[in-house]
This record gives structure tokens, sequence and C-alpha cells, in this order.
């Protein structure tokens, strides 16, 4: 008994899994970045009509079901990722109807709903909504190259780390806070070049 606990004490932990607020700060600035890359597309078009932003009903059911998801993720956050992980085909399908589900019902039972908003505003809020999350990004991988080069002998010392799921999970999150400015910029470009729609 006391080998047991002697052991686990020097070796610590094995497999913690990541609080449930990790999982929301990890997801927190790819969503942040949708939001942003919606803002400044509508932006963009309502600057090509010379007119406000209209924020419809299914914009508003769509920020719902975002904020649906973050809240999700925040509450059972290694749940779902297992999920995903365990049977990812009839996991994503079965989120992705249940997503549509939920968009086409709340759109066909809520009232219709529109919101003018000057697109100057928005457009700051969006590029924020961009740029923050991208420069924290950078600002963290900087951090994380000078503390590897500070002290090399902890981070090759030992063979613990998270486990692969919640790893793959934050490569493609820190992958995405990347590509989401990118496509922002990329589709500004084409509403530009294409002109007013």
């Amino acid at each position: 008994m006391t080998d047991r606990a002697s052991t686990a004490r020097a070796t610590g932990p094995t497999d913690v899994p990541p609080a449930q607020g990790e999982i929301l700060h990890s997801v927190t600035p790819a969503l942040l970045q949708v939001l942003g890359l919606f803002l400044v597309l509508g932006s963009c078009l309502a600057w090509q009509r010379d007119g406000d932003v209209v924020l419809g009903t299914p914009g508003i059911v769509i920020a719902a079901v975002v904020l649906l998801v973050a809240v999700l993720l925040a509450w059972r956050g290694e749940a779902l990722l297992g999920f995903v992980v365990a049977a990812p085909w009839p996991s994503v399908t079965g989120v992705f109807l249940a997503v549509c589900a939920l968009v086409v019902g709340a759109l066909h039972l809520l009232p219709s709903v529109h919101l003018s908003v000057a697109w100057p505003p928005l457009a700051i809020v969006g590029a924020v909504t961009l740029l923050g999350p991208l420069l924290e990004a950078l600002q963290h991988s900087v951090r994380q190259r000078r503390a590897r080069r500070a002290a090399p002998e902890r981070a090759t010392a030992g063979s613990g780390g998270p486990p692969p799921a919640p790893r793959l999970f934050n490569t493609v999150l820190s992958f995405l806070v990347w590509q989401i400015p990118l496509a922002a910029v990329l589709l500004v470009v084409i509403l530009l070049l294409v002109g007013p729609v």
C-alpha cells in the first residue's frame, strides 16, 4: 500500500484530464475569430452597398449556436472529445444533423427579426476579434520557444505529457487561429474584386 502511494507521489499523475476551463480557453480564440470573420464580411458587404449591416434571424440563430457549442465544450469538453475520437463518423454526422435541425427549427419557429447596425463599429470589432487571438498565439509561441531554449533538459525529460487527443485538439485549434484571419483576408479581397453583390 505504501509502495503504491510512494510510487504515485514520485511519478506524479499520469493521465490528468484537462479542466473544463482549459477546454474553453482552447476553443475561445477560434470561436471569437469565427465571429470576427462574420462581422468583417458583413461590414465589407454593407460598405459596398453604402448601407448598414442588417442582422436577421439567421445570424442571431448562428451566433446562438456558436455560444451553445462554447458552453457545451466548457461543460463537458473532455467527454465530447473522447466521443468524437472513439467514433468519428457517427459523432460528426450526428452533431452536424443536430445543428442543422436546431438552426432550421429555430428559423421556422422564431419571428423574423432585423437589427440594423452601422458597419464601421462592427468592422473594428471584427478586426479586433480576428487579430487578438492571432497576436496572443504568436506571443504564446515566442514564450514557448524561449522557455525551450532556456531549459532544454526540461523539455526532453520524462515521458509524461498530455494524452494524444487533447494534444491533437490543441494543434488543430492553434492551426485554426492562423487560418481564420487568412480566410477573412482572402474573402474580403474576393468581395472587393467581385464588386457589390
